[in-house]
């Protein structure tokens, strides 16, 4: 994750589904593979899978990535991971490369 960026997420329980909206400014400072500063903006919708004692978690498949929310409600921060995955029939990926980031 590049130094500068910012995330909101929206859940509704009722329904069952939380946003995820990201902003992320990659710079020279960061692994900037494209030699130029870039906004990246993301919005990705994903599925309440339970919510018990404060714990939210929400789940999302895109062809190439799995991801999980893990929100805490009582400390207000979140852990997003996401693990590459080529059984939705996507190629070139390493489903050993874990990605974790702690929003708070």
């Amino acid at each position: 994750m590049s130094t500068v960026n910012s995330v909101e997420i929206t859940c509704f329980i009722k329904t069952g589904e939380c946003t995820e909206s990201l902003a992320q400014l990659v710079t020279k400072d960061d692994d900037n593979v494209l030699g130029a500063p870039h906004l990246f903006t993301y919005l990705n919708s994903f599925k309440v899978k339970s919510f018990e004692k404060g714990i939210l978690i929400a789940t999302s498949g895109t062809r190439a990535f799995d991801l999980e929310l893990r929100i805490d409600v009582e400390s207000k921060s979140a852990e997003r991971s996401g693990r590459e995955t080529g059984e939705r029939g996507a190629t070139g990926v390493d489903a050993t490369r874990l990605h974790r980031w702690a929003l708070k």
